[in-house]
């Protein structure tokens, strides 16, 4: 019921965020209309063109989707070979070292654009990309696996559940006032290398 109900909330939230309320998350015009629709011009330049159509866009976006499927198979295939040669627990590798792999592109994306100046689209990217796997991917997974016969509980150990409450705290304070710096940067890396820790020693 947990996984059904998280994915009632995942549907609100794209309701919300492409439909009723869309205009919220559009990017604010800079310059304004002072200048009685001068300032136009100088926003157009700033705009990038699009280096590929829309069709390309799309066979690239099938062709690499059908190249990470494989990929993914093959890396949490080894999970268990790997814990044996390293010494690792499977719960260290899934928490701490997957996500890293399994989202590389969405990081170096956020990362990129933030380098652009284009903070919006990189927090964007970065937390979109954990409310679909915490909304999404998860709740989805276990109702499948209930569907077929493969158990899947979202019942997280307490350590676990403890560090996605202060994950989502820690975040929520740092993004609340619109604005970044190197210093919250550090924060939040040394909060990351933190938790791989916790993970490898209590794990």
């Amino acid at each position: 019921m947990t996984a059904v109900a998280l994915l009632v909330v995942y549907c609100g939230y794209l309701v919300f965020q492409l439909g009723s309320h869309s205009d919220l998350f559009r990017a604010p015009a800079e310059g304004g209309d002072d200048d009685g629709g001068g300032g136009g011009g100088a926003n157009d330049e700033h705009k990038e063109a699009p280096s590929l159509t829309f069709g390309a866009a799309l066979v690239w976006l099938a062709g690499i989707t059908v190249l990470v499927a494989f990929c993914s198979e093959a890396l949490t295939g080894s999970i268990e070979e790997v814990s044996h040669a390293w010494g690792l627990s499977q719960s260290f590798l899934g928490f701490i070292v997957l996500p890293i792999a399994g989202n590389a592109c969405e990081h170096i994306t956020a990362v990129f654009v933030a380098m652009k100046n284009k903070m919006d689209l990189s927090m964007g990217v970065a937390i979109g990309s954990s409310i679909q796997i915490g909304l999404l991917a998860v709740p989805l997974v276990t109702v499948v696996g209930w569907a077929t016969h493969h158990p899947f509980s979202l019942a997280f150990d307490p350590f676990s559940a403890l560090v996605l409450v202060l994950s989502v705290l820690h975040t929520s304070i740092m993004i609340e006032d619109s604005q970044s710096n190197w210093l919250e940067g550090l924060q939040l890396v040394v909060t990351y290398f933190i938790v791989a820790v916790a993970y490898a020693m209590t794990t």
